[in-house]
């Protein structure tokens, strides 16, 4: 049976398309208002849509449902037929359902956020056009549609980052993420171009039903997967292009939320999950998965363990737990790299809300008690984010994470107990650095003053979506509970579709050697907490100890490993330098040169051509005689 919506599915991408435009044109005509209702009504109609197609699909439909949409004939000739066409599947309506409700959700909290504030009109628009590029590249059945998406959200992200484009730190931090999105933009299309040359067409079907029947060509295979990965590693701040990571919080906390709540993880985490056929052709390309992944998700945990400002750790932790959904997706547990995203969409965004409206609330005030007295609402919620993040039982990141480590030592030969203890300690990390930030923001006495606290009311619109992420913090969990995985079952269609494999096999009488194994997470978890409570909580004084004594490997993490001088030292200086010498050599001594020879040799030519006017009737009759002359004389020799 056919759901009945699924012949409108266009509308989910209209309505924030047209919520953009309408922006765009209307705005001198429009209040402030008006825009941040019409922006976050568009948005909020392509959630209803989903929410009702997703309903219809689980209500109706006995087995696996995947259909395709053709809407528009792009590109048609005899050898390709290039249509604008969407692949709707049990996948698909996850992604739809987790885009537009992230999404709206962002939307509503940033109306009563950057009400008042410069740029309420752009950034409305580009978070409109932003969802609208995601949600393409979500629907899309063939790559060159998918490739449309990315490079849509690359240019996205660049706007909303460039948001304030009078700060120089706003400017660089654009300019940083531009550089990074071309280069992913640029493996993506040697991606796409290796995918036409081999399977001479475009659409996912045929390209995964030739893969399977085709596999003399190996090596084609894993370099293609090898160009995706590198591709979405770029657009995902994974190592080593994690250095653009921090520069998203530079962006106001809207565009904060919404670039690493879902630009860093959906795209790239979708793509691969979607073309999990051609991946598991290739043993190489799912180990440089999982090794990218653990590495990012290591080097991530140690730089927010270091990090002061509470929201570059937010966007370090973010890009940490993406790792572990490469980490997923290498071993094969592409299910579960799906699980981890809906989490992490929800946990993320609930902490930088959190601290937005701190920041609302109490500018002046940047930590202690008084922000735990004043504003118990942030205060909680944010408590609540963080045993979310630490994997505290019977909240969503518990199932969602420990289901990664299981799979990653049962799959075998991706993964194994090497990658599952790295796993363990990498956990463990990540609940000693955000409750060091816990600590650090709600637990430090604040310097003394004279003048009364002035605590902001929050609006309405900045509350109602805490709230929910919060409630959603616990629900989503139940999604993913081990063994009765309701979100693993309704994903199987998707993943078996086109090959099975045996990566992974839970048998029945390995549950107690998996309740063992989970113990041992959380009793890291709790060590982790407990050196975090020691050093920030109960002797506050120790921190400061151990700087002095590790210095050299403290600036060593601080400054992303060095990386941002690695690239200034193999890249930047001898672009630079390669820069000067060109403009040295070529435009001083030679374009300069010319520029300065052309006007004496134009000014030599035009004296020699002003002696041909003498004014002399005779000899302008002597020259047009003396031309007919050798015109008679040239046809008469051509004819002999």
């Amino acid at each position: 049976m056919t759901a009945l919506l699924i012949e409108y599915i266009w509308l989910v991408l209209i309505f924030p398309l047209l919520g953009f435009v309408a922006i765009g044109f209307l705005h001198t005509k429009l209040s402030e208002k008006v825009i941040g209702w019409l922006g976050t009504a568009a948005v909020f109609l392509s959630f209803l849509f989903s929410l009702i197609l997703f309903i219809e699909v689980i209500w109706f439909q006995e087995t696996a449902f995947a259909e395709t949409r053709a809407i528009y004939s792009w590109l048609s000739t005899a050898e390709v037929d290039i249509k604008i066409s969407f692949m709707i599947d049990h996948l698909t309506l996850v992604m739809l359902l987790v885009v537009t409700g992230v999404g709206c959700l962002i939307h509503i909290y940033a109306m009563g956020f950057m009400g008042g504030q410069k740029g309420f009109t752009r950034i409305f628009a580009f978070m409109n056009l932003s969802i609208f590029f995601v949600l393409l590249l979500v629907l899309a059945d063939n790559f060159l549609l998918v490739l449309s998406g990315w490079s849509g959200i690359n240019i996205c992200s660049y706007l909303l980052i460039s948001l304030n484009y009078e700060q120089d730190t706003d400017i660089q931090a654009g300019k940083k993420i531009f550089i990074f999105s071309r280069f992913a933009d640029f493996l993506l299309v040697l991606a796409v171009l290796f995918v036409f040359s081999f399977f001479k067409t475009f659409d996912f079907e045929q390209i995964f039903r030739t893969s399977i029947r085709t596999i003399s060509e190996p090596g084609l295979t894993t370099t293609i997967c090898l160009l995706l990965t590198f591709a979405v590693a770029c657009k995902a701040a994974m190592v080593p292009f994690h250095v653009w990571a921090r520069d998203a919080v530079i962006a106001p906390i809207p565009v904060s939320v919404l670039l690493t709540g879902l630009f860093l993880s959906a795209p790239s985490i979708y793509l691969i999950a979607r073309c999990h056929v051609l991946f598991l052709q290739s043993p190489m390309a799912m180990s440089i998965l999982s090794i990218v992944g653990l590495f990012t998700a290591f080097l991530a945990a140690t730089i927010a363990a270091t990090s002061d400002d509470v929201k570059r750790v937010l966007a370090y932790a973010a890009v940490s737990q993406i790792g572990f959904m490469f980490l997923a997706l290498g071993v094969g547990a592409f299910d579960s790299a799906i699980f981890h995203l809906l989490t992490q969409a929800i946990v993320i965004p609930l902490f930088f809300i959190s601290i937005g409206n701190l920041e609302y609330s109490a500018k002046e005030i940047k930590t202690g008690v008084v922000l735990r007295q004043k504003i118990p609402s942030s205060y909680r919620i944010f408590l609540i984010g963080a045993l979310t993040l630490s994997g505290t039982p019977m909240l969503s990141g518990f199932f969602s994470r420990n289901e990664i480590l299981w799979r990653t030592l049962g799959s075998q030969p991706l993964g194994g107990f090497v990658f599952w203890l790295i796993g363990v300690l990498i956990s463990g990390l990540t609940v000693f650095y955000i409750f060091r930030s816990f600590f650090h923001k709600f637990y430090t006495e604040p310097a003394p003053t004279k003048n009364p606290v002035a605590i902001k009311r929050l609006k309405p619109t900045m509350s109602i979506p805490l709230y929910i992420f919060a409630f959603l913090a616990f629900a989503v969990g139940l999604l993913g509970l081990p063994h009765h995985s309701k979100l693993k079952n309704f994903l199987e269609p998707v993943f078996t579709n086109y090959v099975k494999t045996d990566l992974f096999d839970l048998e029945p009488q390995m549950l107690p050697l998996e309740i063992s194994f989970t113990a041992i997470v959380i009793l890291v978890s709790l060590i982790g907490f407990g050196f975090s409570y020691l050093l920030y909580f109960v002797k506050p004084e120790m921190p400061g100890r151990i700087l002095l004594s590790t210095r050299p490997l403290n600036n060593f993490i601080t400054h992303n490993w060095y990386m941002d001088e690695l690239y200034q030292s193999l890249l930047l200086k001898p672009a630079r330098y390669l820069a000067n010498i060109s403009v040295q050599l070529i435009d001083v001594k030679i374009l300069d040169k010319i520029r300065l020879l052309i006007p004496q040799y134009l000014e030599t030519l035009s004296v020699w051509l002003n002696k041909l006017q003498t004014g002399l009737i005779r000899n302008y009759i002597l020259s047009f005689v003396l031309s007919i002359v050798m015109i008679f004389a040239y046809f008469l020799l051509k004819s002999n």
